[in-house]
């Protein structure tokens, strides 16, 4: 650091202490910096470390997206076609050829099954049915059939999981069918065919059929990834929770208390520890997403050996609605030294982002040069610069993008930070 630019903070300084102070000025202005530029070395190379694989289990993660059953029809709405095919079929019943004529319509999916399979999915498969004697064209009456079937999340590598319902492992559970003015005999025989031609269509059309495509979650410059666990499906709430696991590392007892139940109007939840959320700080502050270096009027600046350093500590969420935070500025030139700072997080929610911006700071303790900080100091100009610094969004249309390019973004509903964790809330498109 050149002596020039260290002069604001000396003169300040030492008309804060007076010639009192002079000893422990002189002292703060030539610490031991190889101690500090070494330990700077080492807090920055911890915030850039990354797991060699993102775990499978989805017993305890730090992450979750919940789901409701209006999110879900949506997305399989966007990845199922609009036109379905006629299905026809024909036999021979008391002398007579008789056909039955089946155009299905996109599947109504429901969260949970039976008792058998009480976390599957379920299915009302609306129909048209048309039943014709000897070529006759059949008039058109309508139907229902319901089935239910497995779902579960399938990797595609480590940038994408897909939500897969498992039709072909469907079950029909009831059918319901007008077949108009046929007789018994006549709909005794092509009940069986109608359940069939359906179940059939059902297993091979929609065979292992994406719900959505999860794109992994990518950090920063990318390498940062967060991939789709389980799910969990919650018939009592009308939910379903895929587990979201990470290649940051994260402190211990970074396990989430999942959130299952939706605020009313909300169709889609995404919910992160604050370990996690502090995880990302670090690498995004690693990675340069965030400025790690600014200049001494608080402004984002290329490290020079004339600037200060900002790592972050801690986050930890509480019931007052912020998201509380530490941060450490490190000095490692010859006027070395650290100053420790305490900060709020609030959260605010824009359309495709929502960003944390900080208030609230104090200087909680300070060594070295840092030692002669005051709060009146970082309330000051060089704060208010170093704020702008900080502030950063996550983009959560890049959670949750599902495989059509050009739909639309998810709306911004609400934003809750509790003793549980930071949560935010979407609606699709339209809802």
């Amino acid at each position: 650091m050149r002596i020039a630019s260290a002069v604001p903070y000396v003169l300040a300084a030492s008309a804060a202490l007076g010639l009192a102070g002079c000893e422990e000025l002189t002292s703060a202005l030539n610490g031991d910096c190889t101690t500090y530029e070494s330990e700077y070395a080492v807090e920055l190379d911890k915030s850039g470390e990354l797991l060699p694989t993102i775990s499978a289990s989805s017993e305890s993660f730090p992450m979750a997206l919940v789901l409701n059953q209006v999110a879900i029809n949506d997305l399989f709405a966007r990845l199922s076609d609009t036109q379905l095919p006629v299905l026809s079929e024909s036999i021979r019943l008391l002398g007579q050829e008789v056909t039955l004529s089946v155009q299905p319509e996109i599947p109504l999916l429901a969260i949970g099954g039976n008792q058998a399979c009480i976390d599957c999915l379920s299915a009302s498969v609306p129909f048209s049915l048309g039943v014709g004697f000897n070529n006759a064209e059949p008039p058109t009456r309508g139907g229902i059939i319901d089935v239910q079937m497995p779902v579960g999340l399938i990797p595609e590598g480590d940038r994408k999981t897909i939500l897969n319902a498992g039709f072909e492992s469907l079950q029909v559970t009831g059918i319901t069918a007008d077949f108009g003015d046929v007789g018994n005999t006549a709909v005794t025989a092509l009940e069986p065919l109608l359940t069939t031609l359906l179940e059939d269509w059902l297993r091979t059309r929609f065979q292992k059929q994406p719900i959505a495509t999860l794109d992994s979650w990518t950090l920063g410059q990318g390498e940062v990834l967060l991939a789709g666990r389980g799910p969990f499906v919650y018939p009592d709430s009308g939910t379903m929770v895929i587990a979201m696991q990470s290649n940051l590392p994260t402190d211990a007892g970074t396990d989430l208390e999942v959130q299952t139940a939706l605020p009313e109007g909300a169709d889609i939840g995404i919910v992160f520890h604050p370990n996690l959320l502090l995880a990302m700080s670090r690498r995004m502050n690693y990675e340069g997403v965030i400025p790690s270096d600014v200049d001494d009027a608080g402004n984002s600046a290329v490290g020079d050996g004339g600037t200060m350093s900002v790592t972050l500590q801690q986050m930890n969420t509480t019931d007052d609605g912020l998201l509380q935070t530490s941060a450490r500025l490190w000095r490692t030139d010859s006027f070395c030294g650290t100053a420790d700072l305490t900060a709020a997080l609030g959260l605010t929610v824009e359309p495709g982002t929502f960003a944390f911006s900080v208030q609230d700071v104090q200087i909680a303790d300070g060594q070295g040069f840092g030692s002669l900080f005051t709060n009146d100091w970082v309330a000051g100009s060089f704060m208010d610069s170093l704020l702008t610094t900080l502030d950063f969004t996550v983009n959560y249309d890049q959670v949750f993008g599902g495989e059509v390019e050009e739909q639309s973004q998810m709306g911004a509903f609400q934003a809750n930070i509790d003793g549980r964790g930071v949560s935010v809330f979407l609606n699709v498109p339209g809802n």
